[in-house]
């Protein structure tokens, strides 16, 4: 019976994790440049500040996945905008790449430039939550919080 209890227990706990996850893949398809911008600042801060390089990353985050949007829908009028959607979420991915591997050498995880470039060509929200998650972790590790021992790094 107590194992029945803690069997319910520990899936309910997987459900509420997995489904909070989802809603955050969900939300990052559409406001993963707000994510990115916030993990970047967080990245590339220094001692004395936030540096010149976060400020452009604020910049260009938003800029490349709207000109990748709005190039993408002008794609029913003009036949040759895919070619600049194309290029401007190509862009947008190459940005996402430059965050995710600073985060590694930053947070001191193992992994290769490109994978983080692949990885954010296929699935840039879920690239998103990772490095969010992974910042959130090493912030309450360093605060003594217990609560990222069951999450994982990037």
């Amino acid at each position: 019976m107590c194992s029945d209890l803690y069997f319910f227990y520990l899936s309910r706990l997987k459900f509420e994790r997995t489904a909070k996850l989802f809603g955050s893949f969900i939300r990052n398809i559409f406001t993963a440049p707000i994510t990115l911008s916030k993990v970047s600042s967080h990245i590339y801060s220094t001692s004395t500040g936030t540096s010149r390089k976060c400020t452009v990353f604020h910049a260009m985050f938003p800029f490349f996945f709207i000109t990748f949007i709005i190039f993408s829908l002008l794609q029913y009028q003009f036949d040759w905008a895919w070619a600049i959607a194309l290029f401007m979420y190509v862009c947008f991915c190459g940005c996402v790449t430059a965050v995710r591997t600073n985060a590694r050498e930053k947070l001191k995880i193992s992994g290769h430039v490109v994978e983080d470039f692949a990885c954010s060509l296929v699935m840039y929200p879920s690239v998103a939550i990772q490095l969010e998650m992974a910042l959130d972790n090493t912030l309450e590790a360093e605060l003594g919080s217990k609560t990222y021992v069951f999450d994982s790094l990037i």
